[in-house]
């Protein structure tokens, strides 16, 4: 057992409120089902300097009674020199032996120099087994030709777009880097989608371009409710190598072991 990583379970905090429940709580659960992971941001690329971070990411939405269901959780990144990253995301929740709900987490490696992903899981309901699959050679560079034909399908099934305003919001620090952040204000025409009135969607993102890393993200949709993801605690300089190991006594499987050309028949 890897205990860096399972130091980090402990950690998890989620809660759900709705009215004046929370109140009544004398401690808020280490986790709430129902309510996971909506954030959509990753530990970044594989350019920037090696670093390891805590990240949040909450989730808020107002029901149609007046009170609010809210989840949040911390979950973990990382990124050697080599450019080797780690990253997990909440699965949900799972109630132990004596039903209360607790946390489980997915765990990615990507290693892009040997061209392979490693993933498992931690946390109760955890199933003890490490995935292995190689990403093969990297893909050749697309024609101009090719390019444009496959920008041409994108732009095919896209959804329909509807105006929206970008503006720049400058510059902050955020767990202690630079960070520059933009903000996209949508706006959905009543009716465009069964909508009675337009509706608003506002998103804002801070990258650290010194990082290669968004340090703060935000989306606001009156249709799936507020999601915030935001780096709390961040080191640079290398990380600590067993992050990048799954835990010992996990069973290995290779999902596509690769094939040797020198066998080949």
């Amino acid at each position: 057992m890897r205990t860096a990583t399972y130091r980090w379970v402990v950690g998890v905090l989620g809660v759900m409120v709705l009215g004046g429940v929370a109140g009544a709580q004398s401690a808020e659960p280490a986790c709430t089902v129902g309510v996971q992971s909506y954030s959509v941001y990753s530990a970044g690329g594989t350019h920037g300097g090696p670093y390891t971070a805590t990240a949040k990411q909450s989730f808020e939405q107002r029901l149609p009674d007046g009170s609010y269901v809210r989840g949040s959780v911390r979950t973990h990144q990382a990124r050697d020199s080599a450019g080797k990253t780690m990253s997990e995301s909440e699965r949900g929740c799972q109630r132990d032996e004596n039903g209360v709900p607790q946390p489980k987490f997915g765990v990615g490696v990507i290693d892009q120099t040997k061209r392979v992903s490693i993933s498992w899981e931690i946390g109760v309901g955890a199933d003890d087994v490490v995935r292995i699959f190689h990403m093969g050679d990297p893909p050749k560079p697309l024609t101009a030709e090719e390019l444009a034909a496959q920008r041409k399908r994108f732009a095919q099934q896209q959804p329909p777009r509807y105006s929206s305003k970008r503006e720049d919001l400058g510059m902050r620090t955020i767990a202690g880097v630079d960070a520059h952040g933009s903000r996209v204000t949508q706006t959905i025409p009543a009716g465009a989608e069964g909508n009675e009135l337009p509706l608003v969607i506002v998103s804002e993102t801070w990258n650290s371009k010194e990082l290669g890393l968004i340090l703060l993200g935000m989306r606001d949709d009156p249709r799936r409710g507020k999601t915030t993801f935001e780096i709390e605690e961040l080191t640079q300089g290398e990380p600590d190598p067993t992050l990048f190991v799954p835990p010992a006594g996990y069973k290995i499987v290779d999902q596509n072991p690769p094939v040797d050309n020198a066998t080949k028949p």
